[in-house]
C-alpha cells in the first residue's frame, strides 16, 4: 500500500490558507525550512509544483489550487473517520462496575453516583440488590465490586468506605395502633405509649468493599 504523506498534506492545506512559510511554520510548529522541505516534498511525489514561490509572495499554481479543492474535503472526512473511532474505541473500552444496594436509592446516594458519571463517563454501573440479612456475601464471593449497606460494618476482611447522609426513616403502625387516632398530630414516643416497636439503631449508608477486589468488566466491541 502506498505511504500518506499526512505531514505534506497537512503542510499544504495550511500554506494554501496563509499564503506565508513562516506563519505556516508557527501553526505546525516547525522551522520555517522543514515546512518549505514538507511542500516540496509533496510537489515531488506528485510530479509537479503546486506552489509559486518568491522573496516576497507565496502563491498556489493551477494545478495546486485545484488539488487543494479536492483534498481538503478529503482531509476532513479522514479526520472524522480517525475521530469516529476513537470514540467507539472509548466506548468499548468503558469499565463497569458491579454495585450491590439495600433496598432503594435515596437522594444522596443517586447524587454521589450521577456526580462520579459525569466526572468518569468512561466508567458505568451494574446495579445489584443484596438482602437486608446478608449484605456482604456478594462482595466477598466478587458478585459484587462494591456494595452500598446500612452501617455499622463489623467485617475483618472488608474496607469501609465513604459514609454517606442518615437515610431518612418512616414509622409504620396498624389500624389498631392508638396514635393513629391522632392522625394531625406529631407521632411521639408519648403517643405511642406502650405499644410494642421495633426501632433499628440508627445507621448510615456506607458502601463495604473487599480489599483485592476482582478486576472490573469491560464491554467488548462486537
Amino acid at each position: 500500500m502506498p505511504e500518506l504523506p499526512i505531514r505534506e498534506i497537512e503542510c499544504l492545506l495550511v500554506l494554501a490558507d496563509e499564503l506565508h512559510f513562516g506563519r505556516t511554520a508557527e501553526r505546525l510548529y516547525l522551522s520555517q525550512s522543514r515546512a518549505s522541505q514538507l511542500v516540496a516534498a509533496l510537489e515531488h511525489k506528485i510530479g509537479t509544483t503546486l506552489v509559486y514561490r518568491t522573496s516576497r509572495t507565496v502563491a498556489l499554481t493551477e494545478f495546486g489550487e485545484s488539488f487543494v479543492r479536492r483534498l481538503r474535503p478529503r482531509y476532513a472526512d479522514l479526520l472524522g473517520v480517525v475521530a469516529d473511532a476513537t470514540a467507539q474505541a472509548a466506548r468499548c473500552e468503558q469499565t463497569v462496575l458491579r454495585i450491590g444496594f439495600q433496598g432503594t436509592v435515596y437522594e444522596p446516594v443517586a447524587v454521589a453516583f450521577s456526580a462520579f458519571t459525569t466526572e468518569y463517563p468512561n466508567i458505568s454501573f451494574v446495579w445489584e440488590e443484596v438482602p437486608l440479612g446478608d449484605p456482604f456475601s456478594a462482595v466477598r464471593l466478587g458478585r459484587v465490586d462494591a456494595a452500598v449497606v446500612l452501617l455499622p460494618a463489623f467485617e475483618p476482611e472488608l474496607i469501609v468506605g465513604t459514609a454517606f447522609p442518615p437515610q431518612p426513616e418512616m414509622l409504620a403502625s396498624a389500624q389498631s395502633t392508638p396514635s393513629r387516632s391522632a392522625r394531625r398530630s406529631p407521632v411521639t414516643p408519648r403517643t405511642t405509649g406502650s405499644t410494642p416497636t421495633l426501632h433499628p439503631p440508627r445507621r448510615r449508608a456506607g458502601p463495604s468493599r473487599r480489599p483485592r477486589r476482582s478486576r472490573p468488566s469491560r464491554k467488548g466491541c462486537r
